[in-house]
C-alpha cells in the first residue's frame, strides 16, 4: 500500500472507480474523478473532486459492488462515457492538490 499511496501522491489527477485506491488518492488531496456503478456515491463528500453516476433505475443495487450485473446489462458503468470522463477529469488536471476536509 505504501507503494500505491506513493504513486498516486505524484498523479496530476486520479480516475478510479470505487475502491480503496480512490478512497487513498483523496485521502492524499489528489483531485480524484470516481466511477459509480452498482454503489451509491451519496455516502461520500466528493466536495473538490468529482464523481460520475449514471443513474440509471436499478442503481445502485448493491453495498458492496458486484462483479456481475443482476439484470445482465451493466448499463450503470456502461453509460458513463469516455466523453463524460474526460469532461470531468479535464478540469481536475488543472486544479492542483486540495485538503480532504476543509474547516
Amino acid at each position: 500500500l505504501r507503494g500505491l499511496g506513493g504513486f498516486i501522491a505524484r498523479c496530476a489527477a486520479f480516475a478510479s472507480n470505487d475502491s480503496g485506491p480512490m478512497h487513498m488518492a483523496r485521502a492524499l488531496g489528489v483531485p480524484t474523478l470516481a466511477f459509480f456503478g452498482s454503489t451509491d456515491p451519496s455516502m461520500f463528500d466528493f466536495r473538490g473532486h468529482e464523481m460520475l453516476f449514471a443513474g440509471v433505475a436499478c442503481a445502485p443495487c448493491s453495498f458492496f459492488g458486484r462483479r456481475r450485473c443482476p439484470r445482465g446489462h451493466f448499463r450503470c458503468m456502461l453509460d458513463l462515457t469516455e466523453d463524460r470522463a474526460w469532461g470531468a477529469l479535464e478540469p481536475l488536471l488543472s486544479a492542483g492538490r486540495r485538503p480532504l476536509l476543509s474547516a
